[in-house]
């Protein structure tokens, strides 16, 4: 694979376990929203879907600028809104803002896949094994967001603080 190539797979495939490793921390703060927010099954399920359902509904839109942008603006905007809607999340004071916090990360979370295909697609030379490496990425987020922030829970971290540490991962990328 060629350098310039390596470069573009190393970024997309850390941005992919990003989205993954954000949007899979969900389910692992349901138990702490129930005792926080005395939210009952039905409402906590409707918060997990709510960020789900954004994710992939906008996908289509984002896939139609995908075909019309440059993929690097898309990709600052997705790891910038990820970022500001996880700080939304950990500042949340009711339901009401934490669904609409997490609506927001589900939006900017769709944002990733149609551009990141994209990119692949148009500028790897080599774009099946650039797929691969980028899946891997995304395998590794799913893995390791919910391991970190049950982590994080388990030594004591607040759910806010875990969710606060995993601003980080954006702001890297």
């Amino acid at each position: 694979m060629r350098r310039e190539d390596r470069a573009v797979v190393a970024q997309l495939g850390f941005l992919h376990g990003m989205v993954h490793a954000n949007l899979l921390a969900i389910p692992v703060l349901l138990l702490p929203w129930r005792s926080e927010f005395l939210a009952d099954d039905v409402t906590l399920g409707l918060l997990a879907a709510i960020v789900y359902a954004f994710f992939g509904l906008s996908s289509v839109p984002f896939g139609f600028l995908a075909d019309r942008r440059a993929p690097s603006s898309l990709l600052v905007g997705c790891a910038g809104g990820i970022a500001a809607s996880l700080a939304s999340i950990a500042l949340s004071p009711s339901l009401p803002f934490l669904a609409v916090s997490l609506a927001a990360l589900g939006l900017f979370s769709g944002i990733y896949h149609p551009t990141a295909l994209a990119a692949i697609s148009r500028s790897v030379e080599q774009q099946g094994r650039g797929m691969g490496w980028h899946g891997m990425g995304g395998s590794l987020g799913i893995a390791l967001g919910p391991a970190f922030v049950g982590a994080a829970l388990t030594i004591g971290l607040s759910w806010r603080t875990a969710l606060g540490l995993l601003v980080l991962l954006p702001v890297m990328g």
